[in-house]
Parts: structure tokens; sequence; C-alpha cells
């Protein structure tokens, strides 16, 4: 799991996802995308965190996908319920002084240049 401590000065993507979830199940390949772009730069950080769905449901799932996004499975909604009561995918676009600025859901799904238009522009940010 990330320290919201050394999110300080980063841009930071966060979704929250099930893996029985339809809108996830599209939603994931493109954060995946989306971090296979940003991942060698120290200014991005970008992770996925399950919302009530253990490891041993997403390791294969994640395998079966080849994602290469890290993620961190929660068996319960207590993380999930610091940010939100429903919906998922939830992205959360959060600036270098961990202010959230974007906040994507299934309405409609974030595309590819959505997100890094975005990560883009809050990189830029003074």
């Amino acid at each position: 799991m990330v320290e919201s401590d050394a999110l300080n000065g980063r841009v930071s993507v966060l979704v929250f996802f099930t893996v029985g979830c339809s809108d996830c199940r599209q939603q994931l390949p493109v954060v995946d995308a989306l971090y296979k772009i940003y991942r060698d730069d120290p200014q991005v950080t970008i992770f996925a965190v399950s919302r009530a769905v253990p490891e041993w449901e997403i390791a294969p799932y994640w395998k079966e996908n080849s994602f290469s996004l890290p993620y961190s499975a929660q068996e319960t909604r207590s993380v999930y319920e610091l940010f939100a009561s429903s919906i998922v995918p939830r992205i959360y676009l959060s600036n270098k002084h961990r202010v959230v600025c974007e906040v994507f859901t299934d309405a409609p799904l974030a595309d590819l240049q959505t997100l890094t238009d975005s990560v883009h522009r809050l990189l830029t940010e003074e």
C-alpha cells in the first residue's frame, strides 16, 4: 500500500475496483495502459485498490489479463468508504499537493487519452 506522505510532490491516480464488475473489467485495462506509460516517471504514482475483494480473487485475474498495475487487495470496504459509498470503478486524480482534482466513474468510463491528458495537466501545474 502507498502511504499518503509518499504522494507529496507527485501526481497520483487511484482506482477502486471489483473483479466482478463489468465496468471495472473495461476500465482496468485502460488504467493499466496508463500505468505502463508513467511507471518509470518518479512524479507519478498509479495504483488500484479493491473494494472488498481478497487477494485470492485478484491475483488470478491480474495474471490472466497480464496487468502490471500495482494493487492493494482489501477484504472489506473500509478503505473504499473513506472515499465513497457506492460506484466502481472510481478513479481519483490528485495533484502534487495531494488535492483531488478529478474523479471518474462509470458515467462515462474514462478513456486512455482523457486520463493521459489529465495526468499531463496535473504534472505541468504549479
